[in-house]
């Protein structure tokens, strides 16, 4: 993902869900309109699937994706919480915060 986010010279934020995944938080500013931010999260999903197709998978019901990360380009959705911290309200969950300094391997 780092690769591919770094060929579109996109900084690019690890930081955890505060349940059980990470997120990617890539800053774009307010220029651009909510279907072209879409589009170019597809984009970014599918060219990472398309290198690592035994790892990564746009499924997105667990079943059908046994042992493969699910890359959540929807969570870029209209109205979404943009920000790098949030609290998640779900009994026993945890406070979610950017990984300063971690690299995600590509």
């Amino acid at each position: 993902m780092k690769d591919a986010l770094d060929a579109r010279a996109l900084a690019s934020f690890v930081k955890t869900s505060g349940k059980r995944g990470l997120h990617v938080y890539v800053p774009l500013g307010a220029s651009d309109s909510y279907e072209r931010v879409r589009m170019l999260a597809l984009g970014i999903a599918e060219e990472i699937v398309a290198r690592r197709p035994a790892l990564a998978t746009l499924e997105k019901h667990p079943a059908k994706r046994p042992d493969k990360i699910f890359i959540d380009y929807l969570r870029n959705a209209f109205g979404r919480f943009p920000g790098a911290w949030r609290i998640v309200a779900i009994r026993g969950s945890s406070c979610c915060d950017v990984m300063a300094g971690i690299s995600a391997p590509s």
